[in-house]
């Protein structure tokens, strides 16, 4: 848990959207991820690193350049907790870290468009069906896993969900 940058500002979560910029903070952050590195590469033994959970790691340029350093060691697997709406903008530009996945978790909070923008502030119910299509074609080694924080506003959704997830 790096950085918090999210596309999003859900309000599970946040009030408002963060994307960090100080120069400070990033270097901080970078300084981090460096270290993290450093120890990673030391290690001979299989490492599952899993990169989100406090923000959108495809939204992070902390998680980004963290990734883009470790992604080529052999030892190295991925577990990614992402909204999904940049999945398939990302996929082509990082699928080295997709062939090292062992797990996509994706967020989404609603499985009807109302709700879904209701609770994903800034995403687009389109838009997220279009990427959980583009996962479903991949031809993947990896488990794809739809997480829900269970509210008020979506509880009764809970049978509509697990038919989206099917």
């Amino acid at each position: 848990a790096i950085d918090d940058s999210c596309n999003l500002s859900c309000p599970s979560c946040r009030t408002h959207q963060i994307f960090e910029r100080d120069k400070f903070q990033l270097r901080k952050r970078y300084q981090l991820a460096d270290k993290i590195i450093d120890y990673v590469k030391k290690q001979s033994h299989t490492i599952n690193i899993h990169v989100g959970s406090d923000g959108d790691p495809f939204a992070s340029l902390i998680y980004r350049y963290f990734v883009k350093s470790i992604k080529d060691l052999p030892n190295v697997r991925f577990t990614i907790q992402t909204n999904g709406l940049l999945v398939k903008k990302m996929y082509h530009r990082h699928t080295e870290l997709f062939e090292k996945l062992d797990v996509l978790n994706v967020s989404i909070d609603g499985a009807t468009k109302t709700t879904y923008e209701s609770l994903r502030r800034g995403g687009s119910y389109e838009k997220i069906i279009e990427n959980l299509e583009f996962i479903k074609e991949l031809d993947k080694k990896f488990k794809v896993r739809l997480h829900c924080v269970v509210q008020k506003k979506n509880y009764k959704e809970m049978y509509e969900y697990i038919e989206l997830g099917k």
